[in-house]
């Protein structure tokens, strides 16, 4: 049975507690050199702290969610334990799933200046945008539109394109894993300078490498992805 508690860091309450699972995605964690998974010491993120329901760890609303994901973690270890297969957790952040999933993907499957192109945009654009704090499950299309639309008055159509392309191949990979069950850059409308921009289309992976080797009257794929990145 896992076993938990609640401390606060940096504005927000987290679960500490003990686990045979990744206690975020649900995951097994990876066998330790005697072939047995471990129970480790874990924690994450249960809310940020506020002047209403989250000001101390001892509130009601914080102390719901703590005996939430207890029993969350609990039905991973029962599910993990008894061999039956299940999808991932899709309530894991879009940052912590782009470095843990997404980039080692890419890093061990495709060309190196592939990998540096998708840190470029990441980088540049994306993860402030999602900040640490936006998950995969709850990421709808009106946020994507409404941040391609304020990129739209800095940056050119091809940036914003490539930028879209990067965040869709993303949540791509999360629906492809089963973290999500749709690609809500699918919906994401938008209109640059007059320019519509294609609807109800989300990109794979392998159409944003295609996007992003269009090295129209620039030598140079690295090059190319430094100057649309604000790298060069």
């Amino acid at each position: 049975m896992a076993t938990g508690y609640v401390f606060e860091k940096n504005g927000a309450f987290h679960l500490r507690a003990y686990s045979t699972v990744h206690i975020t995605t649900g995951q097994p964690l990876k066998l330790d050199s005697n072939g047995t998974v471990p129970r480790k010491q874990q924690s994450v993120l249960l809310a940020r702290k506020d002047d209403s329901l989250y000001r101390f760890k001892s509130s009601p609303a914080v102390l719901d969610l703590q005996k939430e994901k207890i029993h969350q973690i609990e039905q991973w270890e029962r599910l993990y334990q008894s061999g039956e297969e299940r999808p991932p957790d899709g309530n894991v952040t879009v940052a912590e799933f782009y470095n843990t999933v997404f980039l080692p993907y890419v890093k061990a499957n495709k060309e190196v200046s592939t990998a540096k192109s998708y840190e470029r945009y990441w980088g540049a654009y994306l993860k402030d945008h999602f900040n640490g704090t936006k998950t995969l499950s709850s990421y709808a299309p009106y946020q994507g539109t409404n941040f391609l639309e304020t990129c739209a008055k800095t940056y050119s159509v091809n940036t914003v394109m490539h930028i879209r392309a990067v965040a869709s191949a993303i949540f791509s990979y999360a629906t492809a894993k089963g973290y999500i069950k749709v690609n809500p850059m699918r919906d994401v409308k938008l209109t640059v300078k007059g320019q519509d921009m294609e609807d109800g289309y989300a990109y794979s992976v392998k159409e944003v490498e295609l996007i992003l080797e269009a090295l129209e009257h620039v030598t140079g794929r690295e090059e190319y992805s430094a100057k649309m990145a604000g790298m060069v």
